[in-house]
């Protein structure tokens, strides 16, 4: 028994208690933890032992049993899976981790009764991925044989419970009833803002009493805030009313890849956040990005309104950018594909948004045509399309960007740096608005305008999602780690029935 197994296998029994566990999504593969490199480069650089909200990551995709006489599992994205995968074998040669099925040399190697030593090695040595009693091989490119559909090593399951834990910055309360809630603003209560706009409050006086008595104080300047109710936990997706929510829906979106999300202001994973947007600005006779955005339906990207403000107005957008200084972005010898440029058919910037006030600074930018998905390459983020993520105000975020690093210095490299929702400011005194501030020398700076505040979370149906809870306005000059100047963030959910009212077919 290898090292490397004894150490996963007592991380991971420290973590859970021995029990089955299943697979968030029909997107994960239960794999053994070694093949399942996020996770296993975690455990293996004992970053899991000093990190307890990556502790808890680690024990939510555990799956099946875990003991001394079995292999230690983990539900792992398809995409970080090896299968199907580009893998170099023993000698170097380029080729494509496959079942000894689809392999031309591998089979015949197999079918041999008698083989040598020499045969023996090659075998074991290009093995790239194993489950059980079965061996995957690195194959050489010309000896692989297509199929259809790659049969699968494992059987997928259902969605586990939830267990991360996802602290709330908006307040608990109790309403008139006795009834558990959050203390929100009444465009984050589903309930009772659909009741407002359908003029049932003024129609209904019991329900005109009970939404004054739901009043709660809030932090903010002319904020109006209600206790809402959080209702019973079911397992019904509970989207919010709005007729687009639930078409738009959770099930294609905000791809949780890589383990470790929460590296303060480190470098992101090629693929790790495909739904990042560059906005591409007439610069001199040539294209620059002043801006970023998130990519939330094959034909819309989310942005803040400064970024088309004036004469700023941005011509083009491109996806699936991961280092700006090369096309295509290669990663220890994979490559992902080269960047896609869209030009735009409309941009949509909120009417109310005055030109400095972050209460409105949001936008949309409708694309000249639709975007092809990949999972990993372009792919979009969730939104808070139900009432419990309308009610949810996570207060550590994570920001993506290619702005100033803490040396002051621009990145070519996506990056990512993990914020805490701190006490509102002069800055951040809007309704919609809150105030974040990076520690240890990481935050936002101002080349991530418009871009996306996001946090894995379960998403009602038992997955985590990645899903944009904000949109960065502003802050100071340089990055947010100055203490008395946090980063302004614009709330997506306080905005969101205007962005589904926007989004065409």
């Amino acid at each position: 028994m290898s090292f490397v197994f004894i150490k996963a296998v007592v991380l991971l029994t420290t973590l859970l208690a021995v029990q089955a566990k299943q697979c968030p999504s029909e997107q994960d593969l239960c794999v053994p933890v070694q093949y399942c490199a996020p996770i296993y480069e975690a455990i293996m650089s004992d970053r899991a032992q000093r990190n307890a909200t990556l502790q808890e990551y680690i024990w939510s995709r555990t799956c099946h049993t875990v003991g001394v006489d079995r292999e230690p599992r983990v539900c792992c994205n398809r995409i970080e899976v090896p299968l199907g995968k580009r893998c170099s074998g023993a000698s170097g040669t380029p080729g494509r981790c496959v079942g000894p099925e689809r392999c031309e040399l591998i089979a015949k190697y197999l079918e041999r009764d008698r083989r040598s030593a020499a045969i023996e090695r090659t075998l074991a040595e290009n093995v790239c991925f194993r489950d059980g009693d079965k061996d995957f091989y690195c194959c050489p490119e010309a000896m692989v044989i297509e199929a259809n559909t790659a049969p699968l090593p494992m059987n997928l399951v259902l969605p586990p419970p939830s267990t991360l834990k996802i602290g709330n910055a908006f307040p608990s309360c109790k309403d008139p009833t006795g009834s558990k809630g959050r203390c929100v603003p009444v465009r984050n209560c589903d309930a009772i803002h659909s009741a407002f706009l359908n003029e049932r409050i003024t129609q209904d006086r019991k329900m005109a009493d009970f939404v004054r008595a739901s009043s709660c104080p809030s932090d903010a300047r002319d904020g109006h805030s209600i206790c809402c109710a959080t209702g019973k936990p079911t397992k019904k997706v509970d989207f919010i009313a709005h007729s687009k929510a639930a078409r738009l829906g959770l099930k294609h979106c905000g791809t949780v890849r890589l383990a470790d999300n929460i590296l303060l202001g480190s470098a992101t994973g090629l693929g790790q956040f495909p739904w990042m947007a560059n906005l591409m600005y007439k610069r001199k006779g040539a294209l620059k990005s002043l801006c970023s955005g998130s990519l939330i339906h094959p034909r819309y990207v989310l942005t803040a309104a400064h970024c088309m403000k004036g004469n700023t107005r941005p011509v083009a957008v491109r996806l699936g950018e991961y280092d700006l200084s090369s096309d295509p972005d290669c990663v220890d010898g994979w490559c992902a594909a080269k960047v896609k440029e869209y030009p735009i058919e409309k941009l949509i910037p909120n009417n109310n948004f005055n030109g400095f006030d972050a209460n409105y600074d949001i936008a949309l930018i409708r694309l000249a045509r639709k975007v092809v998905l990949v999972d990993g390459e372009v792919f979009p983020v969730c939104l808070p399309l139900t009432e419990s993520l309308m009610m949810l105000k996570p207060n550590r975020l994570t920001v993506t960007g290619w702005g100033q690093t803490e040396d002051q210095r621009a990145s070519n490299v996506l990056l990512e740096a993990d914020l805490q929702v701190v006490p509102r400011t002069d800055l951040c005194q809007g309704e919609s608005t809150f105030c974040a501030r990076g520690r240890d020398m990481a935050g936002h700076c101002r080349g991530d305008s418009g871009g996306p505040y996001q946090t894995v979370v379960p998403v009602g149906d038992g997955s985590h999602r990645f899903v944009q809870f904000g949109v960065v306005s502003g802050g100071p000059a340089g990055c947010s780690v100055n203490e008395n100047r946090p980063g302004v963030g614009v709330m997506v959910s306080y905005h969101i029935n205007w962005i589904l009212d926007n989004l065409e077919n």
